[in-house]
């Protein structure tokens, strides 16, 4: 961005201020400055730099990670990004967490993510769940694939734990094979590890090393 034209978006929010994604407060264009469209100056800074371990660990997982509670601010730019839908505040999300699993995940080769239902698809036009791994293979140096197939079915929210488990049965497919490769699935949220664990046993089928989850969001 030029630095005439972060002047003019500077003006803007000055004169008509959009809401934060994250805490709805007003931006300024000290965002812009920071590189965020989405996200006030504050919210920006506050982006958490470090993961948590999902404990216990899902089945088939090597090691699962998360970055922050989905009951948060960061939660609420999520669901905007993801329900609204809205592109460029995941985006934003995606390069915070790419930068803060850089060192702290274990070694991996493909980026992968999550795969949503068709219905999701047509409904929002893109992935969520790719936008965050795009991010994410960005800062880490990893390529990213997409390698898993979703079939028509219902989404998970909303479902208890055994539901959960029951409705990602068979909803996954490999298009290709992944020999001996260390798969880092992203996915924007998880709950009971039930859709990252049906996803790893896919991957695994498929010849897949091992596979570790990342996910934005961590939902009771």
């Amino acid at each position: 961005m030029t630095q005439h034209r972060s002047w003019g978006l500077t003006a803007l929010d000055l004169l008509l201020p959009t809401p934060c994604a994250a805490c709805g407060g007003a931006r300024t264009g000290n965002a812009h400055s920071s590189g965020s469209l989405t996200l006030c100056a504050p919210c920006l800074a506050a982006l958490p730099h470090t993961l948590a371990c999902l404990d216990p660990t899902p089945p088939l997982l090597r090691a699962a990670f998360w970055w922050e509670e989905y009951d948060s601010p960061l939660g609420a730019a999520l669901r905007r990004g993801k329900y609204r839908p809205d592109h460029s505040t995941l985006r934003t999300l995606s390069l915070g967490l790419g930068q803060a699993a850089r060192g702290r995940l274990p070694p991996v080769d493909w980026v992968i993510a999550v795969p949503q239902t068709p219905q999701a698809w047509l409904k929002r036009g893109f992935s969520p769940a790719h936008v965050l791994a795009s991010g994410v293979g960005e800062s880490l140096g990893c390529p990213v694939h997409r390698v898993l197939h979703r079939g028509w079915g219902q989404a998970q929210a909303g479902r208890s734990a055994p539901e959960r488990q029951a409705n990602v049965q068979g909803a996954f497919s490999a298009r290709v094979a992944v020999p001996d490769k260390r798969i880092l699935l992203v996915d924007d949220t998880v709950t009971s590890g039930a859709t990252a664990s049906a996803c790893a046993q896919v991957l695994l089928n498929a010849g897949a090393n091992h596979v570790v989850l990342l996910a934005a969001t961590r939902a009771a």
